[in-house]
């Protein structure tokens, strides 16, 4: 007769085994199977919970050492009660998670066939098969550690925590354990840090987020991405849909209201909670006297060690900030903003030492209190460049044999593939012209018709080499790409115009030089990147010698220091922003820049 403990282990193979042979033959299935139950012998009984992990914060530091803010994360302080389980909250997770959980007795077996095929036909792991109470037992009793045993282990075990506990309880525990991102864990930490309510206080599409984020918390968090966050809002939407939890016309009414972050630019107009899913700004963080590079740091320290140990390590982190220039391009960039007598106009500097990536400067003319949204690395959408992009056509056409002194016969009127009628800015005639006098003068024809001879994607792809990451390959240009009608931010513009600093050699720019946990461990030293050379040094010192003489004697005169400069001038259509992208060739310092949004000193710019 079977015990208990033997007929959960020969579940669990036959579970293995119904998986193993949608993706491999049965003597390998059965080999599998029982080679890795020998090795990892089954528990006796449910152990005891992992201990809860201590929730120690980061401190971050400028360059020269002086602390500047506090990253913090959320403790479990609000334990998640039976009653905050709703229905709608059980249809969620279930639907999204689980569609047999209270069907299967701890594993389901149908569920892992369906993962299996998906991983096949995906050619890689797209679906994981763990039921909720496999997942509370990763959760509680063993970690997320990724073996085969493991995974065998925990199966036996979701198993016996069948035999123990009711169904609603298990739930109950899994999102009172589980992880949603931004610092929160449990259910009742999520509701009251995304939305400030109760988990049973969560409208329909409140719900679907926090559900959603449960595959990828951090990934998912509508802080850390918010289009991600919105993709597995409207997913767990469609499930619920699916398995009949909701009507048609519920999923229509949520699906219609978008995440948006209060406190942003973009949320004007939409506070209406009958028009978008409203979520609270994060405010654990000291983000201290510079929060525009703070909120930058501890973006890239989630998207690069993960939220739980980010707030859970006790990490000293030894930041690129350089405090003298940040206080002087702050002040810089908030008269220039006054000056206009806009309020809607703002003006943002940021700066990259470009033989290492490091980002000195990230400074805006707004208020923290006013907008959380950063200026200097593009704000939601990123910035039209307008003619500061030109030098990136003069490196192409250079890469492909072009000289500077190549000449150009350009017309004074261009038409587009579309057929749109695009002159050279005041109104300036076409004619003969080297590609260096182009650039010097900022003339649009030349450059157009370059961009076209050359095939805008290859312009794009250079772009994207020299740091303009913005510019990605699932999309097709058009020869407008002369003029900077793509979007791009300021900081990757200052990062690419550092790759002409650096003869041609590129790192992309970071804000942190180290990281330190609290035991002593370095989990980041960005000190040792070698970089990649991503444009010949010659092609390089070109682009320089060009970008001199803009500063020396054409549109960027403005901009003429005691020692050469170069750098590029833009105004972008309908003067909705003006910029300067430059450096100073020899010592090889600094590549920054600075930018204006609105229609205030836009309209004195020109180039």
């Amino acid at each position: 007769m079977m015990t208990s403990a033997t007929h959960a282990a020969w579940m669990v193979v036959k579970s293995v085994l119904v998986a193993a042979l949608v993706i491999a033959t049965p003597v390998i299935a059965v080999v599998v199977a029982v080679a890795v139950l020998a090795v990892s012998p089954l528990p006796g009984a449910v152990p005891d919970p992992l201990p809860t992990s201590e929730i120690r914060p980061a401190y971050l530091l400028a360059s020269d050492g002086t602390p500047i803010a506090t990253l913090r994360g959320f403790e479990l302080s609000l334990p998640t009660q039976a009653s905050d389980i709703t229905p709608q909250v059980a249809a969620a997770v279930i639907a999204a998670e689980d569609r047999n959980f209270y069907q299967h007795t701890g594993v389901d077996v149908g569920g892992i066939v369906r993962a299996a095929r998906e991983n096949l036909d995906s050619g890689g792991i797209s679906q994981g098969g763990s039921t909720i109470t496999q997942q509370l037992v990763k959760n509680r009793y063993l970690g997320g550690e990724r073996t085969f045993g493991r995974k065998i282990r925990e199966a036996v075990l979701a198993q016996r925590i069948e035999t123990e506990m009711e169904k609603d309880e298990i739930l109950l525990a899994y999102l009172g354990d589980s992880y949603f991102g931004s610092g929160a864990y449990g259910l009742a930490a999520a509701a009251n840090i995304y939305f400030a309510k109760t988990p049973a206080q969560l409208d329909l599409s409140e719900t679907a987020m926090i559900i959603g984020m449960l595959p990828a918390p951090s990934a998912y968090s509508p802080h850390v991405d918010l289009p991600q966050a919105e993709a597995a809002r409207k997913r767990t939407l469609n499930a619920m849909r699916e398995t009949g939890s909701i009507t048609t016309a519920e999923y229509t009414q949520a699906e219609a209201r978008p995440l948006l972050l209060l406190g942003r630019p973009s949320d004007a107009g939409m506070v209406d909670v009958n028009l978008a899913t409203m979520v609270m700004p994060l405010t654990g963080s000291d983000f201290g006297p510079f929060p525009y590079f703070a909120q930058y740091v501890e973006k890239y320290l989630v998207d690069t060690l993960g939220e739980q140990v980010v707030y859970s390590r006790g990490l000293t982190v030894e930041t690129t900030l350089d405090i003298g220039r940040q206080t002087t391009a702050t002040e810089l960039v908030t008269d220039l903003a006054n000056r206009s007598g806009d309020p809607t106009v703002g003006a943002a500097l940021a700066a990259v030492e470009p033989s290492t990536g490091f980002i000195e400067v990230l400074a805006s003319s707004t208020s923290w209190e006013q907008s959380q949204v950063n200026l200097a690395t593009g704000g939601d959408t990123g910035f039209q460049a307008g003619s500061s992009v030109k030098p990136f056509v003069l490196a192409a056409a250079m890469e492909r044999g072009s000289p500077p002194t190549r000449t150009i016969n350009a017309p004074t009127v261009y038409v587009t593939a579309n057929g749109t009628q695009l002159r050279n800015f005041g109104g300036a005639s076409g004619g003969t012209t080297t590609m260096r006098e182009a650039i010097v003068n900022s003339l649009n024809t030349p450059l157009l018709m370059l961009a076209a001879e050359l095939d805008p994607n290859v312009v794009a792809a250079t772009a994207r080499r020299l740091g303009v990451t913005a510019w990605g390959d699932d999309r097709a240009y058009g020869e407008v790409i002369a003029l900077g009608a793509y979007e791009t931010s300021p900081l990757q513009m200052a990062s690419a115009f550092g790759t002409f600093a650096a003869r041609g050699r590129h790192l992309a720019p970071v804000p942190v030089l180290r990281v330190t946990a609290a035991d002593g461990q370095v989990l980041i030293d960005n000190s040792l990147r070698l970089p990649d050379q991503a444009l010949d040094e010659v092609v390089a010192d070109n682009v320089t010698s060009v970008l001199t003489d803009v500063v020396q004697r054409g549109t960027g005169t403005a901009a003429r220091l005691t020692r050469p400069a170069a750098g590029k001038t833009g105004t972008a259509e309908n003067f909705s922003a003006a910029w300067f992208v430059g450096y100073t060739p020899e010592p090889r310092r600094q590549c920054g820049w600075v930018m204006s949004t609105g229609s205030g000193p836009c309209r004195r710019s020109t180039g």
